[in-house]
């Protein structure tokens, strides 16, 4: 009840302003945004033929159980 809580953290933040004359003349590469592409996943659809596999196996092992 009676204890101090901390204080928000403060930061020291200098804005930096884009000026495009500046980055040409100082030979940067300009900033490119590309949106990427889901790839798909292979490892997702490699597991889930394993999966398949080992259910498959199990169905094959009870089958021969029941016999």
């Amino acid at each position: 009840m009676f204890v101090k809580l901390r204080k928000h953290r403060t930061y020291q933040y200098t804005p930096r302003f884009y000026n495009p004359q500046k980055e040409r003349s100082q030979g940067r590469r300009p900033i490119h945004f590309r949106r990427s592409i889901g790839t798909p996943k292979t490892r997702s659809v490699i597991m889930l033929f394993a999966a398949m596999a080992i259910i498959i196996y199990f169905l094959h092992l009870l089958s021969q159980l029941a016999k």
